[in-house]
């Protein structure tokens, strides 16, 4: 019995792509530093894509800064520090996002968001070359956002520890870190526009999810108001119950009842029963 072939979506499938993403991330760092021009030669410039530097949508994802670098900035421990975090936040949040989505899901989220951008970069300098030029470079960090998101949303309730100190939920970060991303499409309709479009993968993955949760939400709040009136109902149609005997108005409405000091109702049968208990 011959087994047929996986799909071509399926084969092109690139397993572990955030260690991938993190190591070429290590390289480039490396090389800026050797020459600092390189950020130059390889930051995402749309008049640069368009005369055949093909290269610079996938390099413009991995420089440490934007436009020239000093090597002696780069080699400090803060820098490297924020290198490190980088690489490891990076492979964390993929790792948990490939398990949870799979790695075509996660393929379709990193690959995605990048054509994503530079083709809204493409676009906003075919309408407007200088605002097109500044954003090329300057938007690049969109995709590790787009991760950050998506990695927040799957697993709100993570925690960091914020200055290696405050634990906070990264939920929340999401939050103040997209009010920020918001506040920057105000500027200009274009900028807007390139906004949507960046991150128009990161909407197409999420949006049904959240649809979903929603939807979930609503039915369970209406399940939960329908069984607390369903007892409220059933509580009046039955009327006082005895807390002794459990004897109610519905099955024994000629039956008096008392209030006791906790608030209990009890039956007259049951107060003379104690009574009699109480005398012998």
């Amino acid at each position: 019995m011959t087994r047929r072939p996986a799909p071509l979506s399926d084969r092109l499938v690139i397993p572990g792509l955030q260690r991938i993403l993190a190591g070429f991330n290590v390289l480039v760092y490396i090389l800026v530093i050797i020459n600092p021009h390189y950020g130059q030669w390889l930051e995402l410039a749309p008049d640069k894509v368009l005369q055949g530097q093909i290269w610079r949508p996938l390099t413009g994802f991995l420089l440490p800064t934007v436009g020239d670098a000093n090597a002696a900035d780069l080699l400090s421990p803060l820098s490297l520090l924020f290198l490190f975090i980088k690489c490891q936040l990076l492979i964390m949040m993929g790792n948990a996002l490939e398990a949870i989505w799979g790695a075509k899901k996660f393929n379709l989220l990193v690959l995605g968001t990048a054509a994503s951008v530079t083709i809204a970069t493409l676009l906003t300098y075919w309408i407007n070359p200088d605002i097109g030029r500044l954003l090329g470079p300057t938007t690049s960090f969109n995709l590790y956002l787009v991760i950050f998101f998506s990695f927040a949303s799957v697993l709100p309730n993570t925690e960091f520890r914020l200055f290696f100190v405050l634990p906070v939920k990264v939920k929340y970060l999401a939050m103040i870190t997209g009010a920020f991303v918001l506040m920057t499409f105000t500027g200009h309709w274009l900028v807007l526009v390139h906004g949507l479009l960046s991150y128009s993968i990161l909407l197409y993955l999420l949006l049904p999810e959240l649809a979903a949760s929603v939807k979930a939400r609503h039915r369970r709040s209406t399940f939960e108001r329908r069984v607390v009136e369903s007892a409220r109902n059933a509580q009046l149609t039955q009327g006082r119950t005895c807390s002794v005997c459990g004897t109610t108005e519905a099955n024994s409405p000629q039956r008096e009842f008392r209030v006791l000091d906790n608030g209990d109702d009890i039956c007259m049968p049951c107060i003379e029963q104690q009574r009699d208990s109480e005398q012998n």
